[in-house]
């Protein structure tokens, strides 16, 4: 079992829903965990989540918000994509050799993804059916919990390091359902094309994932979205049809029907941060790049933008 007396311990990038139900989880079984946060907060923190089953559990995390000189091996960046530059910036040079990182986001930057250190093991993690909102500043309602995807790009059939296969015993234990998977790659563009959808679209329609079931417009946007992403992978050679990415995205939008989408969290708060150029823009790229038409993802890319006008970041890309 991951304990403090025989394993390092781990560290969660972002105190949002996500990272705050994952310490959870992991603290319940006996692991270490420090939340690391953007700002400075007062630590330990008190915290509460409630899981799928009703049960709410209590607990306090050491916050960090700054280097303090710890190593650190094992590091789940639970951030927007939009901040995963910046923890890169300021952890990267915590990482020990061999640590692994594992990188649980949404979308895809195509222009600068910051890489940790080449001497350690970068992760990516397609999170397909793990959901948790947070109703409270410091409360967390996990929504599902269904299988998470795990892969290093190689097309491996197992993680070659021991290290690597232990982190993801300890993740499936605690209750984050992780699964490796050779066709990493294939699985994180499903689920770009999956949120490319529901993302936008609970911002065109300002509700949570659930209602956009509920919207005749929505739905013929979705059945069209998806039909269009199928074009872009089959030329991508990604093997998802649209009958499949479909399926898919009406799986979550159920699993997921009371939650808020990331992006309508973001237009929202209004700070000038927001995740359409890391979910939608790549999409829209690889297709025009195949020479396949994107009007559908181009048309709700600028119908969203134009609302998220409003807390336009400075220097945002454009699909070109």
């Amino acid at each position: 079992m991951d304990t403090d007396s025989n394993t390092p311990g781990w560290f969660i990038a972002g105190d949002g829903a996500i990272g705050m139900a994952l310490g959870c989880l992991l603290q319940q079984q006996g692991a270490s965990v420090r939340l690391i946060s953007r700002v400075a907060k007062p630590t330990p923190a008190m915290m509460s989540c409630r899981f799928t089953g009703g049960e709410t559990v209590e607990w306090t995390c050491p916050v960090m918000s700054e280097p303090d000189g710890t190593s650190i091996d094992r590091l789940i960046v639970a951030t927007k994509a939009y901040a995963v530059s910046d923890v890169m910036d300021r952890w990267g040079s915590s990482l020990a050799p061999g640590a692994r990182v594992f990188f649980l986001q949404n979308g895809l930057n195509l222009d600068s993804d910051r890489q940790p250190p080449p001497s350690t093991q970068p992760l990516i993690v397609v999170n397909s059916g793990f959901a948790a909102f947070r109703d409270e500043p410091n409360h967390v309602v996990q929504t599902a919990g269904e299988a998470v995807w795990v892969g290093d790009g190689s097309a491996r059939s197992e993680a070659s390091d021991p290290n690597v296969r232990n982190d993801i015993a300890c993740l499936d234990a605690a209750g984050f359902h992780v699964r490796w998977t050779p066709d990493i790659i294939a699985r994180r563009w499903l689920k770009i094309a999956v949120n490319s959808v529901i993302n936008p679209l609970t911002v065109i329609h300002d509700c949570v994932n659930g209602m956009l079931l509920e919207q005749p417009e929505a739905v013929r946007m979705i059945r069209d979205l998806c039909d269009e992403s199928g074009r872009i992978l089959a030329a991508m050679e990604v093997s998802f049809s649209a009958e499949e990415i479909h399926s898919e995205t009406l799986r979550v939008i159920e699993a997921t029907a009371p939650n808020r989408s990331s992006m309508l969290q973001d237009h929202r708060r209004g700070d000038g941060r927001h995740e359409l150029d890391y979910i939608n823009l790549p999409l829209i790229r690889m297709g025009t790049a195949h020479g396949i038409e994107v009007e559908e993802h181009q048309l709700v890319y600028d119908r969203a933008r134009r609302m998220l006008a409003t807390c336009e970041p400075a220097g945002g890309q454009s699909p070109a």
